[in-house]
């Protein structure tokens, strides 16, 4: 509420702090059952099988680039992180991450663009 330009326009603030803390809520149950349902179930059925064999040196590969990209994560901005954090893990939409942060769609898209253009030279 802190970040509205004009709280007056608000006719029932306790209703609209509790609509927001509700929509929160379902956002956050709807990421966990996301992510339960993958651990739960594993790979989906319909996942396309891998190219080729998972041979240990692939495997090695595979997690010295995950280390790569969680340095260069932890590299960026807060605020484009944010940004990747929401798009790429939450799901969310531009226009959400905007309104959730509290800047334009423009910019959303500005620090998504720097993200993967930072996440994708980390992994070359």
């Amino acid at each position: 509420m802190i970040n509205r330009a004009d709280l007056g326009q608000i006719g029932n603030p306790q209703g609209y702090l509790f609509q927001v803390a509700a929509n929160l809520l379902a956002e956050r149950a709807r990421a966990d059952a996301r992510r339960r349902s993958f651990l739960e179930e594993g790979i989906p059925a319909h996942a396309p099988e891998p190219a080729e064999e998972l041979t240990p040196e692939r495997i090695l590969l595979g997690k010295e680039a995950c280390g790569r990209i969680l340095v260069a994560l932890r590299e960026l901005p807060t605020r484009v992180r944010a940004v990747f954090v929401l798009a790429r893990f939450e799901e969310l939409k531009a226009p959400e991450i905007a309104n959730r942060l509290g800047v334009s769609i423009s910019t959303v898209e500005k620090d998504m663009r720097r993200a993967v253009a930072h996440l994708r030279d980390a992994i070359r």
